[in-house]
């Protein structure tokens, strides 16, 4: 049913094309993500028929990223962009990926920020809000929470598993906290953010030390807000 106080959108792996580092290049790519990030090309996003979209790192070397963020381009500018996704909106953002196989110093990330950095820091953005896991450190999922420049990370509890499936979920209340849920059980409630701040969805992978390809498959994001607030 349509509800009237509410704008959501969802997107749906594969649904629209492959994603690619230009929206506009190809008439068949899909126009509301891109694919971002250090050594990315058109060839690190295929199709996978029983897991959706596969995000993979180039094997160039270390650091090598592929992440998932709503197109800029010109008349192709991803609604997921152009869409205030604040606080104040009681905005929520969902997304279902599934791991691979775990290898050194590797990174996952998903959430909400404002832009992606060509190496990932979990301060990078003065406001934001992150699930994220680093091999070799991090042994669950841990969330990546600033608030105006003030860094909180906490611990899930939840256990990071290779070549499983998992549901991410931040849902913002009228008071501007971020809830965060991990196949639907809270794991943190963080303090009031700051109104105003215009996140955006981000799903990504980051090769570690050990210069091999990552992958990360990813089914479907989510996004929606409270209309009429901003």
């Amino acid at each position: 049913m349509l509800n009237p106080h509410r704008f959501s959108r969802v997107w749906q792996a594969g649904q629209k094309g492959l994603a690619g580092v230009d929206a506009t290049t190809a008439q068949n790519e899909d126009h509301e993500f891109e694919i971002i990030g250090e050594a990315v090309s058109d060839s690190d996003c295929v199709y996978d028929d029983d897991h959706g979209l596969v995000l993979s790192t180039s094997t160039a070397g270390d650091d090598d990223q592929c992440a998932l963020f709503p197109s800029t381009a010109g008349d192709d500018c991803s609604i997921f962009r152009e869409t205030n996704w604040g606080p104040e909106n009681e905005t929520e953002f969902e997304c279902v990926i599934r791991t691979e196989t775990l290898a050194d110093a590797d990174i996952y990330v998903f959430g909400l920020m404002l832009s992606w950095p060509a190496t990932y820091d979990s301060a990078v953005d003065a406001n934001q809000v992150v699930f994220s896991y680093l091999h070799g450190t991090d042994t669950t999922w841990q969330v990546d929470a600033n608030i105006a420049n003030v860094d909180v990370s906490a611990d899930s509890g939840v256990l990071v598993v290779a070549n499983t499936v998992y549901h991410f979920a931040i849902r913002f209340d009228k008071d501007l906290r971020a809830h965060c849920f991990i196949n639907d059980q809270e794991v943190f409630v963080s303090n009031p953010m700051i109104a105003g701040v215009a996140w955006m969805p981000i799903v990504a992978v980051e090769a570690g030390a050990g210069s091999e390809s990552m992958n990360l498959y990813v089914r479907s994001i989510a996004m929606a807000r409270n209309w009429g607030v901003n």
